[in-house]
């Protein structure tokens, strides 16, 4: 798969983690985690990685890359499995690009909203809890970050709303030639519709 093809598989999940590494420079909130590490909890618990589900989502990718049109139903499990194991490879690949601090990446579909959670390692040790609701306005996906956590310390809302501008930029790049027509986020599963234009 090319780097642009590999990006579309994880669309939300990267853009999204590539913002926690932002989280860990916010000075009034990077102390106090270290203090108090707690774990954030996810409405869907332990997402169990696999290879097996992994490679589910790269070919239903793959099913989809060559028609005009598309519709990805994905499961978290297989973005979670996706993402886990394609992260470090994906960083040693791409020195140019922020590294992510984050281990144990989760990435949860629950009550019509998409859950990140994850340990953020550098430059403090602390769970990683992000909430936020995903639609699409004029082909484009709309980030709306509800809340942000490092351990038990909430992040201001002025920084969330800066993640969720970076992390809609790098998915709407014009450089992936996708277009977005619906976005669904259902209990354990998100549906994502949309075609691609050709240059």
């Amino acid at each position: 798969m090319t780097r642009s093809r590999r990006l579309m598989i994880g669309l939300f999940a990267l853009t999204l983690l590539w913002a926690a590494t932002s989280l860990a420079c916010v000075p009034c909130c990077g102390p106090c985690a270290s203090l108090i590490p707690a774990a954030p909890a996810s409405p869907c618990g332990e997402i169990p990685v696999s290879r097996e589900a992994s490679m589910r989502l790269e070919s239903k990718v793959r099913t989809v890359l060559d028609k005009p049109t598309f519709q990805l139903t994905v499961t978290d499990e297989e973005l979670t499995s996706w993402v886990a194991l394609t992260l470090p490879d994906f960083q040693a690949k791409n020195p140019d690009l922020p590294k992510i601090p984050v281990t144990n990446p989760q990435i949860c579909f629950a009550h019509g909203k998409v859950y990140v959670t994850g340990r953020l390692t550098d430059p403090v040790e602390a769970g990683l809890l992000l909430v936020m609701s995903v639609q699409v306005v004029g082909e484009r996906v709309r980030l709306t970050m509800e809340s942000g956590h490092l351990g038990p310390v909430p992040m201001p809302q002025d920084i969330l709303d800066s993640l969720g501008k970076a992390a809609e930029d790098t998915i709407n790049d014009p450089s992936f030639n996708v277009r977005f027509t619906r976005i669904l986020v259902m209990d354990r599963v998100v549906m994502v519709e949309g075609y691609f234009t050709r240059q």
